[in-house]
């Protein structure tokens, strides 16, 4: 072979690797009903869920291996498609409804998601089975967020629907119109943690050495905890409804924030 042509077998060579390596993290668009889609994942990565009508079940898993199953039903649902995007952090997974005019729709990593919807009435049920040692970050619209067994951090958010959290790390977690009930196994979020809803009660369990700075906030409902706590000055009394309440649990320092317009909140200790 001549030089000239080992020169473009290299190159064209190269261009198709190229090509491979784009269409890896390219997002992965399908219509199938039921979808189905399996991949890897390190540990500490991250699974992105994004979601507009419809519920998701989620469970960590022992492995490497995510499984993702979407159930599209109802009228308009050949006309939502699943998009998978692989990125250096983990994963996103999006329900992408065709959008109006002038809206782009489309699932991107991170925070950037735009999907528009208002007259396609089709849900979208997801299934998920991830490593328990992977992030977990959820939004839904319409639908309820479960998930358990989890070993790391997640953060679920609905606007309208229950949101139910197990894990052995901490979560943060928050509903519009729905109730939030959170199970962590650790209390070593950074910062501030909130637990938050408007229409809703709100239950969280927590390790009975909790040290925190808590702060309950509720119009309508009653607070209840199992933890012993300082009571700050400029509080409602307790168990009242309008109560906004500080206080500090142990030896303080993390700031907890539990917070609802209406519903109760429940502060627990794990295993009680």
């Amino acid at each position: 072979m001549r030089r000239g042509q080992r020169a473009i077998v290299v190159v064209a060579a190269t261009l198709i690797l190229a090509g491979f390596a784009a269409a890896a993290q390219a997002p992965t668009p399908s219509t199938a009903n039921p979808f189905h889609w399996k991949g890897t994942l390190a540990a500490g990565q991250t699974v992105e869920l994004r979601g507009i009508q419809g519920d998701m079940n989620i469970e960590g898993v022992a492995g490497n291996e995510v499984e993702v199953t979407a159930n599209k039903s109802g009228e308009g649902a050949d006309e939502v498609r699943i998009e998978v995007v692989p990125h250096t952090g983990g994963v996103t997974i999006c329900a992408v409804y065709p959008g109006d005019s002038g809206s782009r729709n489309g699932c991107e990593a991170g925070g950037s998601w735009h999907s528009h919807n208002e007259h396609n009435r089709a849900r979208v049920d997801f299934t998920v089975r991830m490593p328990s040692n992977t992030k977990l970050d959820a939004q839904n619209v319409n639908g309820s967020i479960e998930a358990k067994d989890l070993g790391s951090e997640a953060h679920a958010t609905s606007v309208n629907g229950r949101v139910h959290v197990e894990t052995s790390s901490w979560a943060e977690a928050k509903s519009v119109n729905g109730a939030v009930n959170v199970r962590m196994g650790k209390a070593d979020w950074p910062d501030e943690l909130r637990i938050e809803s408007v229409n809703g009660r709100i239950r969280l369990e927590l390790p009975a050495d909790l040290n925190a700075d808590v702060t309950f906030q509720t119009l309508n409902g009653n607070v209840e905890s199992d933890f012993p706590f300082t009571v700050g000055a400029g509080n409602h009394i307790t168990g009242r409804p309008g109560t906004h309440l500080t206080g500090k649990i142990g030896n303080g320092g993390r700031q907890l924030e539990l917070k609802t317009v209406n519903g109760s909140i429940e502060l627990r200790k794990r295993g009680i």
